[in-house]
């Protein structure tokens, strides 16, 4: 009996054998599609954060015990970041830009006239300009002053926050606010998408156009729906910063008519404009002919920033999975990305996207609440 129910178990045995490791290569194979569709869907989950249910100010990161400020949050988020990489991008801008010339604070008490004669006459630093004649000058220690009233300092970790539609229930709005400093563009609106997009904002760059439609809404005081908008939009800046990110030598008069207005109607807002050709700078830094307002303002925050993020940069009508993606994440427009504009987006996403990989910055396009933040329970 024995000797004939022996090699029917055997052949069982082994036919079950068979059958878990199909079971199990299948169950692998899996595995390794969805991680792989995961990759390509998510390139810019760096981490993932865990907010325990029932406490809104806490959260666990990775492995890391319960924590509870923002500043540790945003560093969090840094885990691929490449130091070496970072520096690098900065040592590149150096050799382009003078923060001192790019980023100027407008007061009507030094003409504008001053500002760029000096600034095209004097080659040297700030540092170099406290030890040159020219320090003991009123206007230069004016000017020295109305720089440092903006208050930029070497930064920890530092957001650039796009217009784009990938940010609409993205619920990025409290990772963005973690970051120190925070940069948004073009004076998109923020209190109704406060969940998605946040509510701080140190800087607001404002292009040549969005400037010139500004004022013109601006000077109707309130008696037509843009005019209200624009005002309620500035309102909610509380005391930011106003950037002209473009050479303002063309833009004098509107910027100066932009000062009257925000004075008049007591918005206290800090205007600011550029003395630096920032578009021709930062087109030859990455080779790009028409650099948009965004990658002017990551190129400027990687001067004084040691970690970036940039949100809402995805030039592409559909996600990976094919959902739609609205052109702003606060308006629908009909959009062509490759022929509708004198910017070439695709290639500015692939150098932002490579630079990611290298870890030098921060590009996000997925849902925070879904990938890098996740609630508990």
């Amino acid at each position: 009996m024995s000797s004939y129910c022996a090699p029917w178990t055997y052949q069982t045995a082994k036919a079950q054998g068979l059958r878990i490791f199909l079971f199990v290569s299948v169950f692998y194979l899996l595995f390794l599609m969805l991680l792989t569709t995961h990759w390509n869907m998510n390139i810019f989950a760096d981490t993932t954060l865990v907010i325990p249910s029932g406490d809104k100010n806490a959260f666990i990161c990775g492995n890391q015990s319960l924590v509870n400020t923002s500043r540790i949050m945003a560093e969090c988020l840094f885990t691929n970041y490449n130091h070496e990489a970072a520096t690098s991008v900065k040592s590149m801008v150096n050799q382009r830009f003078n923060l001192l010339n790019a980023i100027q604070i407008y007061n009507p008490d030094v003409p504008m006239v001053f500002f760029e004669d000096f600034c095209s006459r004097l080659k040297v630093n700030r540092t170099k300009l406290h030890h040159t004649k020219l320090a003991n000058n009123e206007r230069v220690t004016r000017f020295i002053k109305i720089t440092d009233e903006l208050g930029i300092h070497s930064k920890g970790t530092c957001a650039v926050v796009g217009n784009g539609g990938i940010l609409l229930d993205s619920g990025c709005g409290r990772e963005i606010d973690a970051h120190d400093f925070i940069l948004r563009n073009n004076l998109a609106p923020i209190k109704q998408y406060v969940n998605d997009v946040g509510s701080k904002t140190d800087i607001m760059a404002i292009n040549n156009s969005r400037l010139n439609k500004l004022v013109t809404n601006l000077l109707q005081n309130g008696t037509t729906s843009q005019s209200v908008e624009d005002f309620d939009r500035l309102r909610y800046l509380n005391e930011s910063v106003l950037w002209h990110s473009k050479l303002v030598l063309l833009q004098r008069r509107v910027v100066t008519n932009l000062h009257d207005i925000l004075q008049k109607h007591h918005l206290p807002i800090r205007l600011a404009f550029s003395l630096e050709t920032n578009l021709r700078n930062t087109g030859k830094i990455w080779n790009i002919d028409v650099p948009t307002t965004g990658l002017i303002s990551y190129t400027l925050l990687s001067l004084f920033c040691d970690k970036v993020s940039l949100y809402g940069f995805y030039p592409f009508s559909k996600t990976p999975n094919g959902d739609k993606v609205q052109h702003h994440y606060y308006e629908e427009l009909k959009f062509n990305y490759e022929t509708g504009t004198d910017h070439t987006f695709l290639k500015e996403y692939h150098l932002l996207r490579d630079l990611h990989r290298e870890g030098a910055m921060r590009l996000v396009s997925d849902r925070c609440n879904g990938t890098n933040i996740k609630s508990k329970g």
